[in-house]
Parts: C-alpha cells; structure tokens; sequence
C-alpha cells in the first residue's frame, strides 16, 4: 500500500511501465497487483482535481516474499534448511513445501558451540536467540552456550532478510562428555 498525502483534491495513478495498477482519490494506493517478487519503478501521476495541473514522481520497489536458506556448515556435517515454493499457472507462489534441516553430533557443551553457515546477504541470523555475525555474503559464526549438564540439546538457527522473512533450522547435538 502506498499513502500520499496532498494539500488538495487530488487523484493519484499508479503504473509499472505503461501497465496502469491502481487509483484512487483518497491518497491510498494498493500494490497487490504485483504479486511477483522483483524490483519496480512505480510511475505515481499525481492530477490536482482542481486546476487540473499533472505532477509525476518515480517510487523504487523491491517485493521479496522467500524466506532465505540456511546452509549450516557448523557443527558438524553441511545440512540444508530451504523451502519450495508452488505457483499457479501464472507464476504466482501459492504454497510453500519446507524441508528443515536436522542432525545430529557430539560436541563439548563445556565452551560456547561455533555456529556456521551461509545464507542470503543482508539477513540477520541467530542462535538460541544470541545474534550470529553475518559477513555482506551472508557467511555467519558465532557461539552459542548450552547447559553442560543436559545430555542432549537443540541448536535453533533462524535467518531474517531484510523484507522480513524467516527460515529456521534446527539441529540436535549430544553433550559428548556423556558418551
């Protein structure tokens, strides 16, 4: 949605390229005709309702709806977290397929687990909920602590891109002071 305010009665049109998307005369404008994920130049003609006088701006867009990839490459063996999107005749996604990661492996819960792996530029990622450093590839690493005296524990590691969406993966790994 687009809200332009105005001194004065105006209608305002929105277009991508020469395809028109939407009008109004409130200052309120819908983008959900561009349900495809990629980046628009959205030409809004702004036509004062009184002196008939035609203003036009440009307004940069990025859609982006997919969640990013986890690829963890630490602990222990590379596994995959990613989702498989299902689309409509038209392209359109109308469903997602997720595949989580999982595994398992002996570390020592007596120093903070390394925690690695790559997924989408620009995201932020965590463990456990401690935040992850994350490089401008998308390459992360960071330490997560867990309780020396549990025998097993679940490493949670979520990734957010900058739209805001989400992936997660999760890994079991033994406390290998118990095996």
């Amino acid at each position: 949605v687009i809200k332009v305010g105005t001194d004065v009665p105006a209608k305002i049109e929105a277009y991508n390229g020469d395809t028109y998307i939407a009008s109004a005369e409130d200052g309120v404008i819908s983008l959900d005709s561009l349900n495809v994920d990629g980046d628009y130049a959205i030409e809004l003609h702004l036509t004062n309702l009184v002196t008939g006088d035609i203003s036009v701006a440009v307004l940069y867009v990025t859609i982006d709806t997919i969640d990013p990839t986890i690829f963890i490459t630490s602990p222990g063996v590379r596994t995959k977290t990613s989702s498989e999107y299902v689309y409509d005749e038209s392209g359109n996604v109308i469903g997602v397929n997720e595949t989580p990661a999982t595994g398992s492996l002996a570390v020592d819960f007596n120093t903070p687990v390394r925690v690695e792996g790559v997924t989408e530029a620009g995201s932020t990622v965590t463990a456990n909920g401690t935040a992850l450093t994350v490089d401008e590839n998308g390459k992360f690493s960071g330490g997560v602590t867990l309780s020396p005296s549990a025998a097993k524990s679940e490493i949670k590691i979520t990734s957010t891109d900058k739209a805001g969406n989400v992936n997660n993966a999760k890994m079991t790994v033994t406390n290998k002071s118990f095996g």
